[in-house]
């Protein structure tokens, strides 16, 4: 077992709900090593003191709601995923500098995998939500080549403001309404955070166009099962939630703090033995 004692940690706000915290602990068993995972639940008041104080103690730092956007503008070096998505969930003090890094469009990556599994390849997306978490599904889609991707936001402006960075070619942004008709769509993607245990709700009206053609992600994984991920499910659709991301994507942080292998299939079937890989 190595001598050193990692120290990880999440920033956010209202997180007692994460899983994160489980995870860690089960990837620092599993690696032989030891060390902590804390939750710091922050009024961004007081974020920035945060970042350049205490976090300089810990090993690497999870970001998540609200603050993903906020660290991004704090840090010295960005990632180029960090860059290009404009969000930090993954940081760690290198000598003097913040570092910040992205692994949600690796980790949604992984979690797509699994959904579409024996699925033709989606030609017609539909992300719901701009922030930095349908940024991230966005710049996974483009590396797909993916090029027939639909945004629906509440705020186009807004939402057209902050993609335009991604320069993805077949992009285009409508109201959040606009996207209740017309044809179905191959993949949904639900990227904000209504449906959550903090913001209960759907973040659409009323119902999509979906049936048994169409795979659901919703990026929630607190609760279980959003209000959005149960109509679809009804609907016929084959649905997942952000659990597989989750993991994923911390596996990536924890490889980079740490330099030692997550062994991310004998965690889904450790800690998430309903999506493991079959």
């Amino acid at each position: 077992m190595s001598e050193k004692y990692f120290r990880f940690g999440l920033l956010g706000q209202q997180i007692a709900y994460s899983l994160s915290p489980r995870i860690f602990d089960w990837a620092l068993r599993e690696a032989g090593l030891a060390g902590s995972y804390e939750s710091c639940s922050l009024a961004e008041s007081d974020v920035a003191v945060f970042m350049w104080t205490h976090v300089k103690s810990l090993d690497g730092l999870n970001v998540t709601v609200p603050y993903k956007t906020v660290v991004a503008g704090l840090c010295h070096e960005l990632s180029a995923d960090a860059s290009r998505i404009g969000a930090v969930n993954t940081a760690y003090w290198s000598g003097n500098r913040l570092i910040g890094d992205n692994t949600d469009s690796s980790g949604f990556g992984f979690a797509l995998d699994l959904l579409l599994k024996n699925r033709p390849p989606c030609r017609r997306v539909l992300v719901i939500g701009g922030g930095g978490a349908a940024r991230a599904t966005l710049l996974e889609l483009e590396r797909r080549g993916v090029r027939e991707v639909t945004v629906a936001a509440r705020d186009t402006t807004r939402a057209e403001s902050t993609l335009q960075h991604l320069a993805f070619s077949g992009l285009r942004v409508v109201p959040l309404n606009d996207c209740i008709s017309g044809d179905g769509y191959d993949l949904m993607i639900q990227a904000t955070p209504i449906g959550s245990v903090n913001q209960p709700g759907t973040p659409v009206p009323r119902m999509l166009p979906i049936d048994s053609a169409t795979a659901v992600m919703d990026l929630i994984y607190a609760p279980r099962e959003t209000e959005f991920l149960r109509q679809a499910r009804e609907c016929g659709a084959q649905t997942m939630n952000g659990l597989p991301m989750l993991i994923a994507q911390a596996a990536a942080a924890f490889e980079i703090w740490t330099g030692v292998r997550f062994a991310l299939e004998k965690a889904m079937l450790e800690l998430l033995p309903e999506f493991s890989p079959r």
